[in-house]
């Protein structure tokens, strides 16, 4: 059980409050309340708890016998009550400058009115201030808040705050608290928590946040020498941005406030953003003042408070950092953004999975960006964002649906011109023609090809002297397309940074063997995987409605002045041609660099990539030739999650962050792809030999002693070799075993791994097939 006892030090200070409750008063209360299944009951010093241990996702309430020792230990003190199980409490502040009353409004208009409750206050009950209680489902996790932190509604549940009860009075001004029922007569006792209303379905849905309980914490010395490795400074310009964004939040609820930009500038002290110690210290500064200007904390409270905060983030963060589970990561992607929650809620009510709905539309929204909107040259050139996603599972798995369902959800991508794959010059000529007298008429700048099968793009690349695949891996690339041939007819040209090409695939992993056969190539690097996985789908009956809200991306400003006139948005389909109002699009001339757009990334992200690439080619780690365009991929990323965020000015440590997510589910779906491909490969080769297996029964059924003994001398000359390096690959083994064990290898390897002893994972190298050996337990 938690500590859950209070040191004498906490207790009132000696400037207590003018006026307090009596002992009597405290211990009558606090015995109604603990009889009556109000068992939370907590000691305060005006409004602030006294001692630790008993809030939270980790603690415990107080037995009768500690509760009845508070009132000696601290004379004076107030009454609190942690939320029941099965209640939630909507804690309005609608006073000074805070007007949560306007924000309940706003959300009854949206949700439907709240039914009539009791309500917990020590203000006048018709003021929109005080706290209404409502019964929700036990296993039922909110957010924090009502809207944002500043819109002044926060969310009071079993592990986040407590309420202060009757009968409790202000320290300053003597006011109060009452419990008022339904019809507003005033109560000194709440009713039997299981009568409160139900609050509504639809206020649940908008407050449910996806919970599987308390985050991790790490130790304090963790914490302590995470902090350490921060950099000083300056501010950053993330780092800023923080500190802007916290002083208006700090005119709202303070609490949520500080705990959400801690948070903040802790992860960009992570990342190595400079400034972060100097931001915590003006936060603490602003907070305290705050505190002082409303009376609500002494200074000293106010700092204990803070430095309270700012720790519990450090200990989260560092938590995070030392190992999170891919699927802890997942479910906390879904919850980082409003319009990422909307997508998963779209997928969901559509049956459809949501991380190859996420693709299809991550891919939507990159088309939806002008082709003169690029990277910066962090390594080389700057960089196009044509973009290539795979969606990986079985037929019938939901491949279709989920680029069906993005198209809808992605307002306005449905009119984005859309075609199969054909040949790579037959691409070229979607985004133009070329006029007898060899000049070339542009069309539109940007297509998506959709490819409901592998096959068809497998097809298409084995057909005699057909370029699709160089084209495409030029196209994602960014790269001039066209050639030159004697018909002029076929001299289509698109010049860097003039055309946006965008793929969507979807591929049974099976049939996926032509792309890895392409790794020479670079194609499957350039590509992003995602599953069509869909195994957490709920019953039918639990599916959630479709959110009201779609995902409009912002449309992005025409060109600076002095450019051409144009419109960058797609325009109708007629007769099968689509007519864009442009005067000319000119995608056959060179677009200049001093006219791009560079996306702002910040500086501890170029470090990342640059140094990435710097150990890459120098030899410094050994890496995947499936990564070679991995960080590219997750800029791409990163930046259509900058869109989806509504916003134009730049990638954010925070997008990189969640592309990073991305990057690792796209890694175990291509780990997925090709262990099915080895399986494949193996299944082959066993129908393949099983005839002649039956016509070798005879002789292994007389195999010799002196061929037993040598495959037994090869299975301990492979532990050996194992044990000094683990995870080598088949053919380093077979190499290093020597040519006296070379026709026992295979079944060597064979009978450790159905003794348990070996583990086999399939890799790629140069397009080829093959296997990495590691012994289960090293001695």
């Amino acid at each position: 059980m938690p500590n859950t006892t209070v040191n004498a030090g906490e207790a009132l200070s000696s400037n207590g409050p003018e006026h307090h409750i009596s002992a009597e008063e405290f211990l009558q209360s606090a015995q109604a309340y603990f009889t009556d299944y109000w068992e939370g009951v907590l000691p305060l010093n005006g409004k602030r708890l006294i001692g630790k241990g008993l809030t939270g996702w980790y603690g415990r309430g107080a037995t009768w016998d500690v509760i009845q020792q508070w009132p000696s230990q601290f004379p004076g003190c107030n009454l609190g009550m942690r939320t029941p199980p099965g209640c939630l409490v909507i804690d309005v502040d609608d006073y000074g400058d805070k007007h949560g009353g306007d924000t309940l409004k706003r959300y009854e208009a949206k949700l439907g009115p709240l039914p009539r409750t009791w309500k917990n206050t020590r203000r006048d009950p018709n003021s929109p201030s005080g706290q209404l209680w409502f019964r929700v489902p036990e296993d039922y996790i909110a957010k924090g808040n009502l809207g944002r932190p500043e819109d002044c509604i926060e969310i009071l549940q079993p592990h986040h705050r407590y309420a202060v009860v009757h009968p409790s009075v202000d320290p300053e001004t003597g006011r109060q608290w009452w419990w008022y029922d339904e019809e507003g007569l005033r109560n000194s006792f709440p009713p039997y928590p299981g009568d409160f209303p139900m609050l509504p379905q639809a206020w649940l849905d908008e407050l449910s946040v996806e919970n599987a309980g308390p985050e991790p914490e790490a130790t304090g010395e963790e914490a302590a020498e995470l902090e350490a490795e921060f950099p000083l400074g300056d501010y950053s310009p993330g780092v800023r941005r923080v500190l802007t964004e916290a002083r208006l939040g700090l005119r709202g609820a303070r609490h949520p406030a500080i705990l959400t930009h801690s948070m903040r500038l802790v992860r960009l002290g992570t990342l190595g953003e400079s400034g972060v110690p100097k931001a915590r210290d003006q936060l603490r500064r602003w907070f305290t003042k705050a505190c002082e200007r409303d009376g609500s904390r002494s200074p000293a409270e106010a700092e204990s408070e803070f430095d309270s905060q700012w720790q519990g983030a450090l200990r989260k963060v560092a938590a995070n950092t030392a190992g999170v589970s891919l699927k802890e990561q997942a479910a906390r992607f879904w919850k980082a953004r409003p319009e990422l929650a909307r997508l998963k809620q779209f997928a969901e009510s559509r049956g459809v999975a949501p991380w190859s709905m996420f693709g299809s539309a991550l891919t939507r929204v990159l088309a939806l960006t002008p082709p003169w909107v690029a990277l910066p040259p962090i390594v080389g050139e700057p960089a196009s964002l044509n973009f290539m996603a795979l969606l990986v599972d079985k037929s019938g798995g939901g491949k279709s649906i989920s680029d069906k369902a993005a198209r809808q959800f992605v307002v306005g991508s449905e009119a984005i011109f859309t075609r199969g794959i054909g040949s790579g010059n037959g691409m070229l000529h979607a985004y133009g023609l070329m006029r007898k007298n060899g000049t070339q008429h542009s069309i539109r700048e940007t297509v998506i090809y959709y490819v409901d099968e592998v096959d068809s793009f497998v097809a298409e690349m084995a057909r005699p002297g057909n370029n699709t695949s160089a084209v495409v891996r030029q196209a994602i690339s960014g790269n001039e397309l066209g050639n030159q041939y004697v018909d002029r007819t076929k001299n289509v040209t698109l010049k860097e940074f003039r055309y946006r090409m965008a793929i969507v695939m979807c591929a049974q992993p099976r049939q996926a063997t032509p792309l890895f056969a392409q790794v020479d190539g670079g194609l499957p690097q350039r590509i992003l995987f995602l599953p069509v996985d869909n195994s957490d789908m709920p019953e039918p009956e639990l599916w959630p409605e479709q959110p009201d809200e779609l995902l409009t991306i912002p449309v992005w400003p025409k060109w600076k002045a002095g450019q051409e006139d144009r419109d960058t948005a797609e325009g109708e389909a007629e007769g099968g041609r689509v007519d864009l109002g442009l005067k000319s699009l000119d995608l056959d001339l060179p677009f200049l660099r001093e006219d791009l757009v560079l996306l702002d990334v910040p500086r501890n992200v170029r470090k990342e990539v640059r140094q990435s690439y710097f150990e890459r080619q120098r030899g410094l780690k050994e890496f995947d030739p499936l990564d070679g365009h991995a960080d590219l991929i997750r800029l791409k990323v990163a930046a259509g999650l900058m869109r989806m965020n509504g916003r134009l000015d730049g990638i954010t440590e925070e997008d990189w962050e969640l592309a990073g997510v991305v990057m690792a589910v796209s890694n175990e779906a291509r780990k997925s792809v090709l262990h099915e491909l080895a399986t494949k490969t193996k299944e082959t080769a066993r129908r393949a030999g099983k005839a002649e297996a039956h016509r070798e029964i005879a002789k292994s059924e007389v195999l010799s002693e002196a061929k037993e003994a040598g495959i037994e001398k090869c299975i301990e000359r492979i532990r050996v070799l194992l044990s000094r390096k683990n995870d080598q690959s088949r053919s380093e083994i077979r190499r290093a075993a020597g040519k006296a064990h070379k026709a026992y290898f295979d079944e060597a390897v064979e009978r450790l791994v159905d003794m348990g002893d070996l583990e086999l994972e399939p890799l790629v190298y140069r397009g080829q097939n093959g296997e990495k050996m590691r012994l289960t337990e090293v001695p």
